[in-house]
């Protein structure tokens, strides 16, 4: 990743995604450079989702797991210092997307490496939250990776969404399962 939501080259905040799959489960490694880190004032909070966990550093994947349903996904964040918020997202109203917090038993890490500025994050996010089959070779899911950072933020993309939201479901790439 290295652009932001307009196709623009971004410099400093390179960002990496590795990802892996099993027939249970979706692994995200995010890897993620930085100039400064911009974290919540207040102690990290692990054992609950942390609201508003956007407004500072924080990587993200989104996940539509129905192709014939683009406006509904499911968004996963992870912050450098292992905060997480899990939301299902619904863009199907023409006055604004919809989120509502998911409880999906994902599992989240996080790592910050201050002396090559470099953190990185975790995700395994259980298969049956996106779909009640089990994950198999050839299926595809729409996704795509956001990453804020700094503050202002300096927002990265994966796919550009041509928009100042990263909610544009229509511009999510696929991703398909190979072993």
């Amino acid at each position: 990743m290295g652009t932001d939501a307009y196709g623009r080259t971004i410099s400093g905040h390179d960002t990496e995604v590795r990802m892996r799959w099993t027939q249970h489960h979706l692994y995200f490694l995010f890897i993620c450079q930085y100039e400064h880190l911009h974290l919540r004032r207040e102690a990290a909070k692990l054992d609950d989702s942390t609201a508003g966990l956007w407004k500072w550093d924080v990587a993200e994947v989104f996940v539509g797991a129905d192709e014939a349903v683009l406006s509904k996904y499911y968004e996963f964040e992870v912050s450098p210092r292992g905060e997480w918020l899990n939301l299902e997202i619904d863009c199907s109203h023409s006055d604004a997307f919809r989120k509502t917090l998911l409880q999906s038993e994902s599992t989240v890490g996080a790592r910050i490496d201050q002396s090559e500025k470099t953190w990185f994050g975790f995700l395994r996010i259980p298969y049956k939250v996106l779909s009640p089959r089990r994950f198999e070779q050839g299926q595809r899911f729409r996704i795509n990776f956001f990453r804020s950072q700094g503050n202002p933020a300096t927002e990265v993309v994966w796919r550009p969404t041509y928009s100042d939201t990263f909610h544009v479901p229509a511009a999510f790439g696929y991703l398909s399962l190979t072993e």
